[in-house]
């Protein structure tokens, strides 16, 4: 799940316009009255583990946030005797909660209230992999969380299967016509539903209607990405279908729905003379777009929409949070900003200090072992870990004295990270006399393996500096970049300047990277 499942709001821009039609009001009234006054908690026991395991295993929760329009992450300790406790970070009135043990993934729980969980850990054997099985459930969310599990046909852990990354591979893919990108994503989802229902049938009564909701939410999120990267125009119908859907839980789908209705609204209008727009503050922006969506949908209060405003730039982003934050008059809202601010402050401080940061090596070979060179121009390189994101950074900078980097954090499984290759590889050649060095930091975890990772750069002939990242790090290096999932694009200047917002390949040219180097 660590790619962070794109929005319904990226579709929308500039396809659904910015007329002032009437459609049903996809608004939640919960989500202005909740507060965050009672705290969720998840507690659990794993038994049976192994001394070897006892102390060094982490369980990574998932749960999803208004603020960033993704998961959020957290690394919880398991105690001696295989105990962990974790505060939840919100307590929306329904959330997705997901547990990740090493490569095993468990699906995914609904919230209502504290949840304990109990399981079992099963040794591995010739025929099966080692598992883990859920015992017991307790507390407010038992019940409604183990009618969810129900659904999946299955309440153990199992490999992590992403579906829905088919459905993004196949939505932005740029070689099928629009019609088949149609036609396929139909397909994988009539074969999940079909999957799935005889569970659903069985399933708790609400936590089924909460699944079918959640999936009729992706289905339409990947047809309309269809659309957009075909660059097609919405037909009227999707559009009314689009906007009269009513997420029912706080997950992916029902966060990036709203981010839809914000977005979709924040596209301006063209100037009638065809003159440059004059440029927005976050602050102007979100005040325009407010105004919209109040007179679309007849919403009074729009404190939610003043989460969705966000900046790469942790700068940019705070001063519009201090700005706007003494206006917001909703509880959990003001309380969601206050610590999307304290998160900022804290990444800023980060960012200060890692200039600062001195290298420890000065050559590539000092801190990397070098696997091969191609006849592209590329050289390929095992990343060892034994530093921190910050002094890898300062070690590239050493490696490459005089030169701007502009680093790629990617994975071999993420569609729309292999998707910018063809554009980085003409950014490439197109910017040769340039003083820019393309370094490219895949994340080595999930179902990358050196194949995949040398036959994906052989593909597309990625001319530059490779290393291949353990996932420790390269999550270090996502949180020193302000980001949340893949791809993430930084450009660092030879003195340590930081640019967070200089964009993927596929939206810059040799003029444009030229421009953010003299920024």
């Amino acid at each position: 799940m660590r790619i962070a499942l794109l929005g319904l709001f990226v579709l929308l821009l500039g396809t659904c316009g910015s007329a002032q039609t009437t459609y049903p009001a996809p608004y939640l009234p919960a989500y202005q009255e909740v507060t965050l006054d009672i705290p969720h908690v998840l507690s659990g026991r794993i038994s049976g583990l192994p001394d070897s395991l006892l102390g060094n295993l982490k369980l990574d929760v998932y749960t999803s946030s208004f603020s960033n329009g993704t998961q959020i992450s957290e690394e919880v300790a398991l105690a001696e005797d295989g105990t962990f406790s974790y505060p939840l970070p919100v307590s929306y009135p329904l959330a997705d909660l997901y547990l990740q043990i090493g490569e095993l993934f468990f699906e995914g729980y609904v919230l209502s209230g504290d949840l304990h969980v109990e399981m079992a850990y099963i040794a591995a054997t010739e025929e099966d992999d080692a598992k883990l099985t859920v015992t017991k459930l307790s507390g407010e969310s038992a019940d409604l969380s183990a009618g969810y599990l129900a659904i999946y046909d299955s309440i153990e852990l199992r490999p992590y299967q992403y579906y829905n990354s088919n459905g993004i591979t196949t939505a932005f893919d740029e070689d099928l016509p629009l019609e088949e990108k149609l036609r396929k994503i139909d397909s994988l989802y009539q074969d999940r539903y079909d999957t799935e229902e005889p569970a659903l049938k069985k399933a708790h009564p609400l936590a089924a209607e909460y699944w079918r909701n959640s999936f009729k939410g992706a289905h339409l999120y990947f047809i309309v990405s269809a659309y957009r990267s075909s660059e097609e125009p919405l037909p009227a119908d999707l559009q009314k279908r689009v906007l009269a859907f009513v997420p029912q839980v706080i997950n992916h789908e029902g966060t990036a729905f709203y981010r839809g209705l914000y977005y979709r609204h924040a596209k301006r209008p063209e100037d009638p003379d065809g003159k440059p727009l004059p440029e927005e503050t976050m602050l102007e922006a979100n005040a325009r777009t407010r105004a919209a969506v109040a007179q679309d949908f007849g919403v009074k209060n729009t404190d939610l929409f003043k989460i969705f405003p966000s900046s790469n730039d942790p700068y940019e982003h705070k001063a519009y949070i201090d700005a706007t934050l003494p206006t917001v008059t909703t509880p959990w809202v003001a309380a969601e900003m206050a610590a999307e601010r304290d998160r900022l402050a804290a990444k800023i401080t980060l960012l200060e200090s890692a200039k600062d940061i001195q290298a420890t090596s000065q050559t590539l070979g000092d801190f990397a072992r070098l696997i091969d060179s191609t006849d592209y121009n590329a050289k390929r390189y095992f990343q060892d870990n034994n530093q921190s994101a910050a002094t890898l950074v300062a070690n590239l900078r050493a490696a490459f004295p005089g030169k701007y980097l502009y680093l790629d954090l990617w994975a071999t499984w993420c569609g729309p990270c292999v998707g910018e290759f063809p554009s980085s590889h003409d950014l490439h050649e197109a910017a040769t006399d340039l003083p820019v060095e393309f370094i490219y930091l895949c994340a080595q975890y999930g179902k990358t393996t050196e194949g995949k990772w040398k036959e994906l750069t052989d593909k597309y002939k990625l001319a530059g500096t490779h290393l291949l990242v353990d996932r420790e790090l390269h999550d270090e290096l996502l949180s020193l970049f302000n980001s949340t999932g893949y791809p993430t694009y930084v450009l660092i200047s030879p003195d340590g300047e930081m640019n967070l917002n200089v964009g993927r390949p596929s939206g810059l040219t040799r003029e444009k990277l030229r421009e953010a180097l003299t920024k």
